[in-house]
């Protein structure tokens, strides 16, 4: 989940890994411009990369920092793959409307 921050003349320009194109396999990144000072634009930069950052990258961090637990990985490959693409939001607004239509809170 890489991202940096780099002065572009008045502004700071925020650049965020966003994953890999699924039919090149090439590396994707977004950028936005920032103005204010280097702290607020890395403030800035988290933010961003909560949006941008692909849930499967997530997905993999999470299981990397839990590799003895293979039935978390085979639940993970089976129920979560069509997920990886979407950003952290939107995985966990569809994980609220299902709570919603099974009535957990």
């Amino acid at each position: 989940m890489a991202g940096h921050v780099r002065r572009r003349g008045p502004s700071w320009e925020l650049r965020v890994y966003a994953g890999r194109d699924p039919l090149t396999d090439r590396k994707r990144y977004r950028t936005r411009s920032f103005r204010g000072s280097r702290e607020e634009a890395q403030a800035e930069l988290q933010r961003f990369m909560a949006e941008v950052t692909p849930f499967g990258a997530l997905l993999d961090a999470w299981l990397e920092e839990h590799p003895g637990q293979p039935e978390a990985r085979r639940a993970a490959e089976t129920y979560l793959t069509p997920l990886r693409p979407l950003p952290p939001a939107q995985v966990a607004t569809l994980v609220n409307l299902i709570n919603d239509v099974l009535g957990q809170p």
